[in-house]
């Protein structure tokens, strides 16, 4: 069972996933969706594609909201942030 905490996680998770191909920055592009699954497919700039999953975003969230809290602000750079974080655990990307 969830706690408030992973509700709030995972209803964040999926309000910004349903909205990312929209927002895509031009680092990673969502290429592809299921959002029933939340399975998503990014190209980078060079045309690598990356998996990413639930298990992926939950860990890029954690340390997006780390570094969301030292600026205080969020765009469509900050959401490209949460899935460069779920992918590589850092920002590869400027």
């Amino acid at each position: 069972m969830e706690n408030s905490l992973e509700k709030m996680e995972n209803s964040f998770i999926q309000e910004a996933m349903e909205n990312f191909p929209e927002a895509s920055a031009p680092y990673l592009r969502c290429v592809h969706w299921n959002y029933k699954e939340m399975k998503f497919l990014f190209e980078d700039e060079d045309g690598t594609i990356y998996h990413v999953d639930k298990e992926m975003l939950q860990k890029g969230f954690e340390l997006f909201l780390k570094d969301l809290l030292d600026t205080g602000q969020m765009d469509e750079v900050d959401f490209d942030r949460l899935v460069q974080y779920s992918i590589f655990g850092r920002i590869e990307f400027v």
